[in-house]
């Protein structure tokens, strides 16, 4: 894992020792995603710079060291990622002839460029990577991102100058970027959570989509349309079209082996390896085949709160526990939680406003204490149906349509008139008959069901179920004009397979992955995630509704299968999630911070946000009359953001 960057002016207006100079800036604002090793590549001519920051994880010798040349000179990668299918490939190049220097896989990719091409040598690779390569014969640069996203990659041209790098730190840290908010971006921030791809916080500058390539060719000296060589669409579209027709066992035997084939690829390490351990079923699967592949106890970590509403450590002990693994665990107070609320907007350096990147911070340092690479469970929810609304979807929606438009529309506004204490006097009722009882249950999805009891059609409940601020008018004094809704829903006949595909598009890679990777490599720790292998998510596709969901529950086949692992005893209980007591912080501990974030003098910094509306909430969540700290947890960020990175400039 490593962290890379790169400059192109296309001209030789800066001689060496200035490119040197800025690409060296530019490399040392990703030190924490490779502490291991540093190099650079400039083409003065040309007016290119390639940067590259080493984790070291396979091949711990110099031979590793990047940016590196092809064999024929022609090619100059600077890559970041694991190739798990690189001992094939090189198996298969040998055959033919090449020869190789090192066990590092860039050299695999480069030779693989050589022998095949760039484009089919993308849809050959089974990786987490983003690359740039300079072709030194045609004069022109390709960028490219994994099938699924799970490693970054921003570019961009701002006065005719193209930047390019896995962090906008390192974009920011060039001395020709002058950083240009993108109205739409704030918007759509508030509204997700996230900055939907392509588009960044910045004009000019764009996330590549997963699966996608993009040439820059020095004679057209233009930003060019990004192009997929790999379509999570047609995946899905294929296998909704040629379902899985063995039984029920046979499914379960072939998902099972495909795992364990997966997570085995992805234990390859000449460092210590490990695996985070929530506690749920998808962490659960990749420790307990982690643990049988081994031939001694796996590393496992796990992050724990006092609060019990919050606290998965428990059972998640009893895992490691029957499994054998070398159990780590660290109970935070709320002290070393809000430690690290200050630094987030550095660590993410774009808006990001999901509350768990608290608990992946704490439990991705907790692991780089003893390992330098733990696969992590993410990916499980989104093939598999682990959402609830996936569940909602097909319990109740065609139940809804029972019930005028008017009438819901009635039951909405009460909904959202009753007070949060009224909520938690019911919870807490509940949960005196039922010690399995957790009180998320009702208060995270209580109002929900209130906001999209507004809505006739599948795809604006969608929309309202994946946002946190749905009037965006109200908090933000720009409307926005990017339409995110450029789904045809009739592509697929099943409302919760356009659901997973939309999540797995959209939500994973710039919400859950963005989340991982920028937290990990914060701690200089590699993560790797099977569940988003190719072949697993061409085989998830490919399963009927019968095998994901049974008994209002999602995930039915995954849990067969753990169920071969781990007692039911043990598994027992409700999802508790990896979340923080956002609403109760705010109130708490966050409140004087918050404040300060809300003032005047900060609010009017800027004409981005509505400081009256937002005032407004604020009061109203601190009476606790209602929860508001999702909302505000995102203005927060914003806030936290635009004086991290704007202001102080």
């Amino acid at each position: 894992m490593c962290g890379i960057t790169g400059f192109c002016t296309f001209d030789n207006k800066n001689n060496s020792k200035e490119l040197n100079n800025i690409i060296n800036k530019m490399s040392n604002s990703l030190h924490h995603r490779g502490p291991d090793d540093k190099g650079v590549w400039i083409d003065s001519d040309n007016g290119v710079a390639l940067g590259h920051k080493r984790l070291s994880i396979i091949d711990l010798s110099k031979s590793g060291h990047q940016p590196m040349i092809s064999n024929n000179g022609r090619y100059v990668i600077s890559f970041n990622g694991e190739i798990y299918n690189y001992k094939k490939l090189k198996k298969d190049l040998k055959e033919t002839g090449y020869i190789f220097k090192s066990k590092y896989n860039t050299e695999v990719i480069l030779s693989a460029i050589e022998k095949w091409g760039i484009i089919n040598s993308l849809k050959k690779f089974d990786g987490m990577f983003a690359f740039g390569i300079w072709d030194r014969k045609k004069n022109e640069l390709w960028l490219s991102r994994d099938k699924i996203g799970e490693k970054p990659l921003y570019y961009g041209f701002q006065n005719e100058k193209l930047f390019f790098g896995s962090e906008l730190k390192s974009i920011i840290s060039n001395p020709y970027f002058k950083p240009k908010i993108n109205k739409d971006a704030v918007n759509l921030f508030l509204k997700y959570s996230y900055v939907p791809s392509p588009m960044s916080i910045f004009e000019g500058i764009y996330k590549l989509r997963p699966g996608h390539y993009i040439n820059i060719k020095k004679s057209s000296y233009k930003l060019v349309e990004s192009k997929p060589y790999w379509s999570l669409f047609d995946i899905t579209k294929s296998g909704t079209e040629n379902l899985f027709c063995g039984d029920e066992n046979q499914a379960i035997n072939d998902l099972e082996r495909l795992l364990l084939k997966n997570i085995k690829s992805r234990m390859i390490s000449d460092v210590p390896i490990g695996a985070f351990l929530s506690g749920g079923i998808d962490s659960s699967i990749i420790v307990s085949m982690m643990q049988q592949i081994s031939n001694k106890p796996i590393n496992t970590f796990t992050i724990g709160f006092d609060d019990q509403k919050f606290n998965e450590a428990p059972k998640a002990k009893k895992i490691a526990k029957y499994l054998g693994t070398n159990h780590n665990e660290l109970y935070c107070s709320q002290k070393d939680a809000l430690d690290i609320v200050p630094n987030l907007s550095y660590i993410y350096d774009e808006p990001f406003a999901d509350s768990s990147q608290i608990p992946t911070n704490l439990v991705t340092s907790l692991a780089k204490n003893s390992v330098s690479v733990s696969l992590s469970g993410d990916g499980g929810d989104e093939l598999f149906g682990g959402y609830n609304r996936y569940i909602f979807t097909q319990k109740y929606l065609s139940k809804l349509n029972f019930f005028p438009f008017q009438l819901r529309k009635f039951m909405s506004k009460s909904i959202k008139s009753i007070p949060i204490n009224f909520v938690v006097s019911v919870e807490k009722f509940i949960e005196f008959f039922s010690k399995d009882f957790s009180r998320n249950q009702i208060s995270n999805k209580f109002y929900k069901i209130g906001q999209i009891l507004n809505h006739s059609d599948i795809e604006n409940m969608y929309y309202e179920l994946i946002s946190v601020i749905t009037d965006i008018n109200k908090f933000s004094l720009n409307k926005t004009q990017y339409n995110t809704k450029k789904f045809d829903w009739n592509s697929f006949k099943d409302n919760v397979v356009a659901m997973q595909y939309l999540d797995l598009m959209n939500y994973h890679p710039d919400d859950i992955l963005v989340k991982i990777d920028r937290a990990s490599m914060n701690s200089s720790l590699e993560t790797r995630v099977p569940f988003l292998s190719p072949d697993l998510i061409e085989f998830s596709t490919k399963l009927p509704r019968s095998l994901l969901f049974k008994n209002n529950q999602g995930k039915y086949i995954l849990r067969k299968i753990l169920n071969k692992y781990l007692p039911k005893n043990i598994l027992n209980g409700p999802k508790i999630g990896f979340g923080v007591p956002i609403n109760d912080w705010i109130r708490g501990p966050l409140n004087e911070w918050g404040k300060a974030l809300i003032s005047d003098s900060k609010l009017n910094n800027h004409d981005f946000l509505n400081f009256e509306e937002i005032n407004k909430i604020w009061d109203l969540h601190q009476s606790k009359k209602f929860n508001y700290g999702m909302e505000l947890w995102n203005v927060l960020m914003f806030q936290s953001w635009y004086q991290t990175w704007i202001k102080k400039n």
